[in-house]
């Protein structure tokens, strides 16, 4: 064996027609050489026997034959060998001898077998050999070979690391080691010991095949027939030895041997480890494992192994020497078939026969495992049947149940839109409650944008869950007071709420100086506004209980509590409860107690049915008020006139009759008494006076509504309108409205001089007991059954969810936290909205220019806008979304300016003009990285361009993916009239939807085609990904939008309904909806799983992709249009939360948090 002893740095390979002139040159060589003469090594072998003594190597300068030795190289096998010079031609050449120290008989009949077979071969791959003989070393005969010198030898191995070669490098130099195996095959010759040690590559790059030392050779078995020695020394190297070979006889091995080992080295040429882990393991485990463990494969440990390679390996490994390649020219010739790329021979075994060979190797097991395995399947068998037939019913009965749901949430929410649109908001209500059921906690889309349609109000309440039965606003509007009860009709628990939230705090009283009464104030035709500014702006609460006594009223001024105790009537105030005011020796219980509006008189009915008026000092004894009202019997209910100038009774006359009595407060004159028609109790009667008490409303049970005259008691009119018996009613303070309510929760607002109705409130759940206006009649408060208390708008014509706008939406995106909403119009300047208090943060003033396209920095703190003026090109301007500031203007965009994006990470940003070229940009600065002009862009939509994987890359209607930072084209995409394009969230995908209908999915890594959807029959208008990228919504001009599995390129459900181009289709972020907006003015919502539609809103046909989804998915925001012109909708945002948004809002603005910003502007946040 050659030394591989560090040399020059390896030169190139040779070529092919090098390699071919090598080989004439060899072949001529042996062609003239005598045939070598054996007969000298063959006698020695008769008379050598085994030294004890051993001797110093050979000397440069000493002569072998006639060699000159001049270095030593190494020892392979059982001889040691020399580079030296052959002095008759002055050759260098390689000389091989027994080493001193290891002369035996069969270290010499080993050496003379390797000089008999290199004599026999003749190929470019073998290491040639040009004499042997006997010589005289240090006074010893010492058998030797003259053979071919490697120069500067590295094995293959070291080789191909070296030069860090390719796959297929690596298989076209194996290959012609094959060829130098195949030439030893052919002649009968089996090497037995190739490893990468004993292929040498030299300095021209060509394999040679040395240390025949252990071949055996199949035309002449008398040379050697074992390869053992008598000591029992393995001969070879285990680790690339076939199983034959490690645990055969000598007749067992034939070329397949070989195949093995090449098998092995070729493993680890391709990946630089052995197909068995078992470097430094002793012989006998090696031999273990090699028997009895399957190798590794291929495509394993390298996927781009995978197919021929890991065939022809595999085949060459197999243990079954007979399904290996029978000689090493079959091996090159599968070799030669991939290289062409050719189908090849080799086929890895199956599942079934990998089975098999396992269980032959080991058979007593396989028996014993099939004993067990057969009783376990028979016992498994019949438990199996079972399960599966259960578990076919369980899924049958899951599906079924699954389906009937699905059925009918479908049915729900179709009927609940149906009764929405036919106003009859109480069988909405219950569709609702029932379909709310049905969903989870996170109610879908179209649930959330059909519920707030179920609730007008500006604020709920819910104070306590009891009926709310007593609600009086303090007389400058500021404060609400309100009373509870357990169950009707006693006790009452009354609390107080500065118009905000109320809670339960039973037993404690909760008095304080620093109750607010600005929390709320009413400014100006439909607007309530919170105003105040200090921190008792937080929402207070308190339910007020004395702690002697029981609580009957709570004063005007919201200080005072009237509490009943044992004998009378005390008034305390502050904190500590102190009596102020008293009143004592009632006769009897007190039932009830009121205050008169703006008057200081109050109230105080007795439960035998005794009426008292009482002044109201605050410091000192309550006396009695004129004279006695006549009541003519026991009061069972009394109510005040808006001004307190009048009061109106309800008592029963000795037939059960009902009768109401109106009387002047001043003189205690009764005006006028009237019996009511029907036995109807004093209970159920409901009772109103106008605001100068000379009108009365009367309802008794009933759901119409008359207005009569106190002066006479004549009929004025009947207001007719309710679906349910009217629960309760009031006046206005400026007379001209009249407020109903009903006990399906329906609130009626009527024209008082008319009659006429006026507008309806939804939002309570059930029976509406209580009504009151404020002071200014600007704001109803109701509270019901369900223990709600509701406050609503009394001239608001459209809800907070409702944007006005100035003229049609261009453009509008939503920030990536879903907190704002930038909106620009044809006419107006661009705004940024706080989107749940639907309040104008920003104005940025455009100076009449128009907007193409607006969109948000993924981090949401830089905004830009496509602006276009009408006397110069296009810009992009960039603003601060925190300070409202201007930071950057990128200009130039011949013929107008179309969209903007940025990249992941903000710093670039990609722009887009109207004449179709194509900028990049660094946002700091701006500095233009490049540009590119694509011609003309009116065949392709917006955006034009985008980035892709993250920033790294640019897509725009170019074939060619560029890259982001120089503009360099990466990689070469389809030709096509593309209209859209998009980008998967996660920048690895992009779909090009075209004019023919097909939408290409490219892998922008690659840049290789994933697949086209080809089921649009027009062109491909819009295309969205959802939020995991698994699947592809397109929206197109044939009137449909089609759902697409990304993976695998197939058509999923194709959505059906639109009577117009689609030009809008997006995922909700839960995946679970497609929403799209065509040109039949309809924005619908789709169950992506099913495929069907849910239900529609209206939206602007001419302006359908400015429809758009909250990050959130909580709110669809829909451009529409009616006679005052055009607004935006967004649905999902009920009034109530908007009111609450917006307090929060102004407390956080009353503590120098979040300021309202108003730049170029100086009106109100107020829509």
């Amino acid at each position: 064996m050659q030394e591989s002893s560090p040399g020059p740095v390896p030169r190139a390979r040779p070529t092919a027609d090098q390699q071919t002139a090598d080989q004439q040159k060899i072949d001529q060589d042996h062609a003239s050489t005598d045939p070598l003469s054996f007969a000298g090594l063959t006698a020695f072998m008769g008379r050598v026997v085994a030294s004890d003594a051993a001797s110093d190597d050979l000397v440069p300068g000493m002569l072998v034959g006639d060699v000159r030795i001049v270095r030593f190289l190494g020892a392979g096998g059982m001889g040691r060998v020399y580079q030296g010079v052959q002095v008759s031609t002055q050759q260098t050449v390689a000389v091989k001898v027994i080493s001193q120290g290891i002369v035996s008989v069969a270290a010499a009949r080993r050496l003379a077998h390797e000089a008999q077979i290199l004599g026999r071969l003749s190929h470019s791959g073998i290491a040639r050999i040009f004499s042997a003989g006997v010589a005289q070393i240090t006074g010893r005969d010492m058998p030797y070979f003259v053979m071919e010198y490697v120069e500067e030898p590295r094995s293959i191995s070291a080789f191909v690391i070296e030069r860090n070669l390719s796959h297929r490098e690596r298989v076209q130099l194996f290959r012609q080691v094959c060829s130098g195996v195949a030439h030893g095959h052919e002649r009968g010759i089996v090497h037995r010991d190739l490893k990468p040690g004993n292929i040498l590559i030299n300095a021209r790059g060509q394999p040679k095949i040395i240390d025949f030392g252990v071949a055996r050779s199949t035309a002449d078995e008398g040379q050697l027939t074992t390869m053992h020695t008598g000591t029992g020394e393995l001969l070879g190297t285990a680790q690339y030895m076939a199983p034959e070979q490690l645990f055969g006889t000598s007749d067992d091995i034939d070329a397949r041997a070989d195949i093995y080992a090449l098998g092995v080295v070729f493993y680890e040429l391709l990946t630089g480890s052995l197909p068995y882990e078992i470097r430094d393991r002793p012989i006998y485990e090696v031999a273990r494992v090699v028997r009895d463990v399957e190798p590794r494969s291929l495509a394993t440990v390298d996927r781009q192994l995978r197919g021929d390679l890991t065939a022809i390996v595999a085949t060459c490994l197999d243990k079954d020497r007979g399904r290996r390649y029978p000689t090493a020219a079959a091996l090159a010739g599968d070799l030669d078939r991939h290289l062409a790329g050719r189908p090849i021979l080799a086929r890895p075994p199956g599942f079934l026969e990998s089975l098999v060979r396992l269980a032959n190797r080991h058979r007593v097991a396989a028996l014993g495992m099939a004993g067990i395995l057969t009783t376990l399947v028979f016992a498994a068998v019949g438990m199996t049947l079972l399960a599966v037939r259960a578990e076919r019913q369980r899924v049958i009965a899951a599906s079924a149940a699954n389906l009937a749901g699905q059925q009918l949430y479908r049915a729900n929410v179709c009927s609940l839109q149906s009764f929405l649109e036919s106003n009859n908001p109480q069988a909405a209500r219950a569709i609702y409650d029932e379909t709310m059921h049905l969903v989870s906690a996170n109610p879908p889309l179209e649930i959330r944008c059909l519920g707030v349609q179920l609730d007008d109000a500006l604020v709920v309440l819910q104070p306590t869950g009891r009926p709310v039965v007593n609600l009086s606003f303090s007389p400058d509007g500021h404060r609400l007071d309100a009373a509870t009860v357990e169950w009707f009709p006693k006790p009452q628990v009354p609390y107080s709420s500065e118009l905000g939230a109320i809670a339960n705090r039973p037993g404690e009283l909760r008095l304080s100086h620093s109750l607010v009464h600005d929390s709320y104030a009413i400014k100006g035709p439909g607007s309530v506004q919170q105003l105040a500014k200090s921190e008792a702006a937080q929402a207070r609460r308190s339910l007020w209980t004395a702690r002697d006594g029981e609580v009957v009223d709570v004063a005007p001024d919201g200080r005072r509590l009237v509490v009943n105790q044992d004998g009378g009537l005390v008034i305390e105030r502050g904190p500590e409860g102190e009596v102020v005011a008293s009143m004592a020796e009632l006769r009897g219980r007190v039932e009830r107690v009121a205050f008169a509006p703006g008057r200081g008189s109050m109230a105080v009915l007795m439960d035998n049915g005794q009426l008292d008026l009482w002044n109201c000092p605050w410091d000192g004894e309550m006396g009695a008020v004129g004279t006695t009202l006549d009541t003519g019997g026991p009061i069972m209910n009394f109510v005040f006139s808006p001004d307190g100038s009048r009061l109106a009774t309800v008592r029963q006359d000795s037939g059960g009759k009902s009768v109401v009595c109106v009387f002047e407060i001043t003189s205690g004159e009764r005006l006028t008494m009237l019996q009511v028609k029907g036995s109807v109790s004093s209970n159920d009667l409901v009772v109103a006076l106008s605001a100068a008490g000379d009108r009365l409303l009367i309802s008794a049970h009933d759901n119409d509504i008359e207005i009569r005259t106190v002066a006479d008691g004549m009929l004025e009119r009947i207001l007719v309108g309710h679906a349910a018996v009217v629960t309760a009613a009031v006046w206005s303070g400026d007379g001209r409205q009249i407020a109903t309510a009903d006990c399906g929760g329906r609130i009626y607002l009527w024209g008082a001089a008319a009659g006429d109705l006026q507008k309806q409130f939804v939002g309570h759940t059930g029976e509406v007991l209580v009504l009151a206006f404020a002071a200014d009649d600007e704001c109803l408060a109701s509270g019901g059954i369900d223990g709600s208390i509701r406050i609503w708008s009394r001239s608001r014509e459209r809800p907070f969810n409702t944007l006005p706008l100035a003229g049609e939406p261009q453009a509008l995106a939503f920030s990536p936290n879903g907190k704002e909403l930038a909106l620009a119009t044809a006419e107006g300047d661009l705004e940024v909205w706080d989107l749940a208090a639907v309040q104008r943060r920003l104005r940025l003033p455009l100076a009449g220019a128009s907007v193409a396209d607006v969109c948000y920095s993924p981090g949401g703190n830089l905004l830009a806008a496509a602006v276009n003026a009408t006397d110069a090109d296009g810009e992009i301007r960039i603003w601060d979304t925190v300070t409202g500031q201007d930071t950057a203007q990128i200009g130039g965009l011949e013929q107008g300016a179309v969209g903007a994006v940025f990249s992941d990470d903000a710093t670039r940003i990609v722009t887009t003009a109207e004449n179709g070229s194509v900028g990049v940009w660094s946002v700091a600065g701006p500095e233009r990285l490049w540009q590119l002009g694509v011609g003309t862009s009116q065949s392709l939509g917006k955006p034009l361009a985008v980035f892709c994987l993250g920033g790294q890359l640019v897509a725009c209607k170019h074939p060619w993916l560029f890259d982001s930072a120089t503009g360099t084209q990466s990689h070469r995409l389809l030709r096509g009239q593309f209209w859209c394009q998009a980008v998967s969230p996660d920048g690895r995908v992009l779909v090009r939807g075209t004019a023919l209908g097909r939408s290409y999915l490219v892998d922008c890594k690659t840049g290789q085609s994933l697949g086209f959807s080809g089921g649009h029959t027009e062109t491909v208008l819009t295309a969205a990904f959802s939020r995991d990228s698994s699947l592809l919504v397109t929206g197109s001009a044939d009137r449909t939008a089609r759902v697409w599995d990304v993976k695998s390129a197939t058509q999923l459900h194709v959505l059906k309904g639109h009577e117009g181009a689609v030009q809008m289709a997006v995922f909700t972020p839960d995946q679970r909806r497609v929403v799209t907006a065509a040109a039949d003015g309809t924005a619908r919502i789709w169950d992506a799983e099913l495929g069907v539609e849910l239900c529609q809103f209206p939206a602007n046909a001419e302006r359908p992709q400015t429809v758009a989804v909250s990050p959130d998915g909580g709110v669809l925001v829909t451009p529409e249009r009616d006679d005052d012109g055009p607004y935006l909708k967004l649905r999902g945002l009920s009034n109530a939360a908007i009111t609450m948004a917006r307090r929060a809002r102004m407390a956080a603005e009353s503590l120098g948090r979040d300021p309202l910003i108003k730049v170029g502007s100086t009106d109100s946040s107020q829509p």
